[in-house]
């Protein structure tokens, strides 16, 4: 507004009284539909262009010495700016929609359904099926990520597929520390169980409550990605030792 003519400005005067403005657009102005949208803005650019500090500004930036063409020039390069700045607010508008806050019992199901893939399971009874939404017997192909029933989508099912391993008859030798050769993923049958699964959870220490916020839930997964080795075609939690059975000298 400070680098249009004057001819420009008086057309948001009412000349009525001193400062006094056409809040909006009289009837008598003839103008683009837009014109009834923007005026309100306008107005009000108007009023702080007539502001006493404006106009010692206008004098400070010598813009009272510019002639009518590099007031048409300058004014054509800010209302470019204008005009941004303006689609740039209204990306910006908060919405006029709101939502509950999320209460409590909320979050603490959510949890559930992240930690335990059930809602009302808990540490000491939840389900291998539960874990991984399998509606049969749990076996190591279920822990291949995007089968139609079953996959790693809780916290306990992604531990059990990570550190769980699949066999008929137990294992002979293991790098698990606290973990029976006889209790690693499963024996018999080679399905999980449930109580192989909560022991494999249970492996993880208990930490003192603490703030979870979504800066702090990213950073603990990029510390889990950084621990994975890619080792030929397979990824390794932790470091990969060739030649390696658990036994004797032998990975120690």
């Amino acid at each position: 507004m400070t680098t249009s003519d004057d001819n420009w400005r008086k057309l948001f005067r009412d000349e009525s009284g001193p400062n006094k403005y056409q809040e909006s657009k009289p009837k008598e102005i003839t103008a683009p539909a837009e014109w009834d949208a923007a005026w309100k803005e306008w107005v009000a650019a108007a009023k702080n262009a007539d502001k006493s500090n404006e106009q010692q500004h206008i004098k400070e930036s010598k813009l009272h010495l510019l002639s009518s063409s590099d007031k048409k020039s300058a004014n054509f390069i800010v209302k470019n700016f204008a005009s941004e700045a303006t689609v740039l607010l209204a990306s910006l508008a908060e919405s006029s929609t709101t939502t509950a806050a999320l209460q409590k019992a909320a979050i603490t199901a959510t949890m559930k359904e992240l930690l335990y893939g059930d809602q009302a399971a808990t540490p000491t009874d939840v389900a291998s099926q539960q874990a991984l939404k399998k509606g049969l017997a749990v076996v190591a192909s279920d822990c291949q990520k995007g089968t139609a029933d079953g996959g790693p989508i809780s916290l306990y099912g992604t531990l059990a597929c990570v550190c769980g391993h699949h066999q008929t008859s137990g294992v002979t030798a293991l790098c698990a520390d606290k973990q029976t050769a006889t209790n690693d993923w499963a024996s018999g049958s080679g399905a999980l169980t449930d109580t192989n699964m909560r022991n494999i959870a249970d492996l993880c220490p208990t930490g003192s409550p603490r703030q979870l916020t979504a800066a702090s839930l990213t950073g603990l997964l990029n510390a889990v990605k950084s621990l994975i080795t890619i080792h030929g075609s397979n990824g390794f939690l932790g470091a990969v030792v060739n030649n390696c059975d658990c036994t004797g000298t032998a990975g120690a």
